[in-house]
């Protein structure tokens, strides 16, 4: 068992080059479809579409879209910010190479969380729940996102920064007994975004619960990925049988 990282210290490491180039990549990747695709080039096969072709879970749920519900999770999105902010405070803001360290493991995160929800929402093509609603938001029913319901980008990013947050505060303090109260304000605090996609009619529940379970993965992986002993000390070491070669990921914590 490795030993516990000293107090304020980043539990990752992140290569200034390797890491640099897949944040890079990965934040490249996540906005090419916005920069290559013309957002007016959407068009559902259903305007409006019949909620009897929806599943039980996301038909019970489809109901009025409140603008204001929108307008409230734009708002909120934008307070994920306070993640970074309670990160500083607990590494201490004179370790600014360690809240450094785990901003740019986390951006990684979110940044290839968001590649993958590009890939399959431009895959899927889902139609958004307001096109099952006649009228509701009459002005970007034939725009690209109106069919990018499938999975949540929002519901994903929080739950990757939440989780990611949560991760970070136990690998940092490993006998601190605040860790469940952190993990459960994390994560209750991801869930409100997700719930106010549904209430607006951006999104179906399918869409916020499979986003947030990706997301979770991701800021699960990713982090885990860059810990400082499994940096250290992971190797690479061949092997061979009379039939088989290749090589082996060993590591000692």
């Amino acid at each position: 068992m490795a030993n516990a990282q000293p107090a304020g210290d980043s539990p990752y490491k992140f290569n200034p080059l390797l890491d640099g180039v897949l944040l890079g990549g990965g934040i490249l990747l996540w906005e090419a479809p916005s920069l290559l695709i013309p957002q007016d080039s959407g068009h559902s096969s259903c305007d409006p579409c019949n909620p009897n072709d929806l599943n039980a879970l996301d038909r019970a749920a489809l109901g009025p879209h409140y603008v204001a519900a929108r307008t409230a999770a734009n708002a909120y999105f934008a307070s994920s910010a306070l993640f970074l902010v309670f990160d500083i405070v607990d590494a201490g803001p004179k370790n600014w190479r360690s809240y450094l360290t785990d901003f740019g493991v986390v951006a990684e995160a979110i940044a290839w969380d968001g590649v993958a929800q590009q890939l399959i929402s431009h895959a899927v093509r889902r139609s958004r729940p307001y096109l099952y609603i006649p009228g509701a938001y009459q002005s970007e029913r034939n725009t690209l996102e109106a069919t990018a319901s499938f999975y949540s980008g929002h519901a994903s990013s929080m739950f990757t920064l939440g989780t990611a947050f949560a991760l970070t505060y136990t690998l940092r303090h490993p006998h601190s007994r605040w860790t469940p109260l952190v993990w459960v304000a994390s994560l209750t605090i991801a869930a409100v975004e997700p719930t106010l996609r549904v209430f607006s009619g951006e999104h179906f529940v399918s869409d916020v619960l499979v986003g947030s379970a990706v997301g979770t993965a991701f800021g699960l992986v990713i982090p885990t990925l860059h810990r400082v002993p499994l940096v250290h000390h992971a190797r690479l070491v061949p092997n061979a049988s009379s039939t088989t070669a290749g090589v082996s990921l060993v590591s000692a914590f």
